[in-house]
């Protein structure tokens, strides 16, 4: 099946979802909320996409203490072990990024091709984090110290929540490279993309 073909499948499989309501995420449950916005199509202002929660000043609060508390235990979290997990994470997207593409396409109006470099651009951000991670051991290494009795280290250290909003013009790259950034290295993130 050629690319045309698959893009073309993908838009049939996404229109079934239309209008649907979708949660925030905050700890890994999903939140659900009457106070909505209605995201529309670019391209057709009477298409509903999908229709979300707006956050609430307590939900953003709410947000920001699961991050806190989940922080010590991510951060503790050995750097193979994350770098797997993102590796993962991309090959999930590998494998369904066809859907992911065409969401893109109708949210953002981005064409095709525009649309599919973004999806690859987040399967690269993730893959290419996993190996630096990996390939700079963590960042944890020694350094060469002035004096020879004396032993110096580099180490990255996580810092705790980060807090991303991410601009409209590339709602998965740049979403997804913040992100990545800010989780793989030990963080804990709180994303909010822009309507």
């Amino acid at each position: 099946m050629n690319f045309i073909s698959k893009f073309d499948q993908a838009i049939a499989e996404i229109k079934k979802d239309f209008g649907k309501n979708y949660p925030m995420i905050i700890g890994g449950k999903e939140i659900f909320s009457n106070n909505q916005f209605q995201v529309h199509s670019p391209a057709d202002k009477n298409l509903v996409l999908a229709n979300f929660p707006l956050a609430s000043k307590e939900d953003t609060l709410h947000a920001i203490e699961t991050a806190k508390e989940a922080f010590h235990k991510w951060s503790l979290t050995p750097y193979q072990k994350r770098s797997q997990i993102f590796r993962e994470v991309a090959d999930v997207f590998a494998q369904n990024k066809f859907n992911l593409a065409a969401i893109l396409s109708f949210e953002n109006g981005k064409n095709r091709l525009e649309a599919m470099g973004d999806l690859d651009e987040s399967i690269d951000f993730m893959r290419f984090y996993a190996d630096q991670l990996d390939l700079n051991q963590g960042f944890s290494k020694e350094t060469q110290s002035a004096n020879q009795n004396e032993k110096t280290r580099s180490t990255l250290k996580p810092y705790g929540v980060w807090g991303i909003i991410s601009p409209f013009n590339f709602p998965s790259a740049i979403s997804i490279g913040m992100t990545s950034g800010a989780l793989i290295t030990g963080n804990t993130a709180i994303l909010k993309p822009s309507s």
